[in-house]
């Protein structure tokens, strides 16, 4: 069986998928640039030793290697313009758009385990971190190996003895920088999961704006979003404690090793005649590109392997959707949709516990092509029971079954192209009210025309255009014009069931009814209707009428025969009409 590889080695080839051209070039410049830097010590102690008299150089050769180091520096800043920051951008677009699709892939279930803040902060602070302290620094990490490795060559031209002592002299405070790694990458995940959770407050805050003003919480919220700010501030001065140990570390280290190898040179040249000015001077030079990976190293590579926490903290999260071998498939509704003996309890995130059984033993036979509808007192269970039926909550006891097919077995797929499920709580882009209403998908204008009327959005239409912006989250609708569009979404997409969730609590009564009159009137399409009001003209035109009482099934019936019976449902209704 062949291993599945896993998120977190996706996501870091989408770095470099159709992108090692860029890299490579990006590299080739850094190394060029390299080789005309240690280009200069060689310089520098040549003309010393010529001036000195302790050479037999040619004036006319420095002068081609001073101009040939401009041209390799020419050549490197060209690379480095075009490749370089071709092969981060791209990098993080590709893995951007990877991240999001995989986002977008998971089913309802499986994506609401996490705070949508997390997957935010994972494509915008996370990544500009990784960006920063990963992608860019690749190029400039080949620049200091390559420096360093090249200077050690030319020291080692110089003297053998005093080169070994120096690279001995340079691994010391190196290794012990390395060890810092470990704690920055964890303290880099810790502020990660900070950002997140600072994040979801902000939408809470900005999506509840007017509650807040209107019940004057703004001195609550003040506290609220102070205290996660200081969670945020702890994290981030922990791990600015962290790196700055590390660096200071670097840095101490960096001073030490390089007094001790002038220090070594200058014990050298008193007994090495071939150690000439020009050779301390060079040496001077070289020592620096010795004591980069020193100094500056550590904290790169501690960033680098921190901000690669952060992309194996996002494969952990998309690797952790649950796998759903659904191979069932299915065509338009021939009989019904069947419950049989389901139950559903909600669980406790934190505790795992059982807090509250939301549905118990429900049995019921939705007939193709009728309308129900379903009514209860609040928390009866109405609407667990239209998300068990759309498999958006799968942990029940029981069967949902479709034509006899049990909707386990069935994928996402196929359960949203059958079910359409309209909720209360509408959804609006910020594009226009035709691209809401058909969500870029292709369809005639005898079936948008068609939806527009059902759901009563004519007039809107008429006055505005059906190229009308809607505003982020429809801030430019009132609450039953986003309703509306919401009503038409659904209606468009000829689904088999159309399932609806106190879908006219935001309109007016004459709206309401004029849509609900709709929605009643569609012909060969299942409906199940959770009601706001209990309107009577409505109730008359369903076929049957559910009522839930604390998860339960307490009556079924038309509407006269619930009447005549003066039970639960009489109750409600007589409650209602009042």
């Amino acid at each position: 069986m062949k291993k599945q590889i896993s998120k977190a080695r996706i996501l870091r080839n989408k770095f470099y998928d159709n992108n090692k051209l860029n890299l490579i070039m990006a590299i080739m410049g850094t190394t060029v640039l390299s080789m005309a830097i240690l280009c200069v010590p060689y310089l520098m102690q040549q003309i010393i030793d010529l001036i000195a008299g302790t050479s037999k150089g040619d004036w006319s050769h420095l002068l081609l290697i001073g101009i040939a180091i401009i041209f390799m520096e020419l050549f490197s800043g060209i690379c480095t313009y075009y490749f370089r920051t071709s092969f981060s951008t791209k990098a993080v677009a590709q893995y951007r758009n990877y991240a999001f699709s995989e986002f977008l892939n998971k089913n309802i279930q499986g994506f609401h385990k996490k705070n949508s803040s997390t997957y935010m902060s994972a494509l915008v602070n996370d990544i500009s971190s990784i960006k920063e302290k990963y992608l860019d620094m690749i190029p400039i990490i080949s620049q200091i190996l390559i420096c360093c490795f090249g200077a050690i060559v030319m020291m080692a031209s110089y003297n053998i003895k005093l080169t070994i002592i120096a690279v001995i002299i340079s691994l010391i405070p190196l290794i012990a920088s390395l060890m810092s790694g470990k704690k920055l990458s964890n303290a880099e995940v810790s502020l990660s999961e900070k950002n997140s959770g600072y994040i979801a407050v902000l939408k809470d805050i900005f999506g509840g704006f007017s509650t807040i003003k209107s019940f004057k919480s703004e001195t609550a919220f003040n506290i609220i979003h102070h205290k996660q700010c200081e969670n945020v501030r702890k994290s981030q001065k922990n791990r600015e404690k962290i790196l700055e140990k590390v660096n200071y570390t670097a840095a101490i280290s960096g001073y030490i090793t390089l007094f001790s190898i002038l220090f070594a040179c200058v014990l050298f040249s008193f007994y090495d005649d071939t150690i000439t000015a020009g050779t301390i001077i060079a040496f001077s030079q070289l020592i620096n590109y010795l004591i980069d990976p020193v100094t500056n190293l550590p904290p790169m590579l501690a960033d680098a392997k921190a901000s690669l926490s952060l992309v194996d903290k996002l494969g952990n999260i998309l690797d952790n959707e649950e796998n759903q071998e659904a191979s069932g498939k299915l065509v338009k509704l021939n009989d019904s949709i069947k419950l049989r003996n389901v139950s559903y309890s909600y669980v406790d995130k934190l505790s795992k516990d059982t807090t509250e059984i939301s549905l118990n033993n429900i049995n019921l036979d939705l007939k193709r092509g009728k309308c129900y509808v379903i009514v209860g007192a609040s928390g009866s269970g109405k609407s667990t029971l239209l998300k068990l039926i759309m498999q958006m909550l799968n942990s029940y006891t029981g069967e949902v079954l479709y034509d006899g097919i049990d909707l386990r077995n069935v994928s996402d797929d196929e359960v949203y192209k059958s079910f359409a499920y309209i909720q209360q709580e509408t959804v609006i882009f910020d594009t226009s009210i035709l691209n809401n209403i058909t969500m870029y998908q292709n369809f005639s204008k005898d079936e948008i025309d068609t939806v527009i009327k059902q759901s009563g959005l004519t007039d809107l239409v008429n006055q505005r255009g059906i190229d009308y912006r809607c505003g982020e989250n429809g801030s430019f609708l009132s609450g039953g014009e986003k309703q509306r569009i919401s009503i038409a979404r659904s209606l468009i997409r000829h689904a088999n069931v159309i399932l609806a969730d106190e879908i006219t609590a935001s309109l007016d009564a004459k709206t309401s009814f004029y849509v609900m009159s709709s929605i009643i009137a569609l012909k060969d399409i299942t409906r199940v209707l959770i009601l706001h009001d209990l309107d009577k003209n409505i109730l008359e035109q369903a076929d049957e009428i559910i009522t839930l009482k604390n998860g339960c099934i307490k009556e079924k019936g038309t509407f006269k025969d619930l009447i005549d019976n003066k039970g639960y449902f009489y109750s409600l209704f007589t409650i209602s009409s009042n």
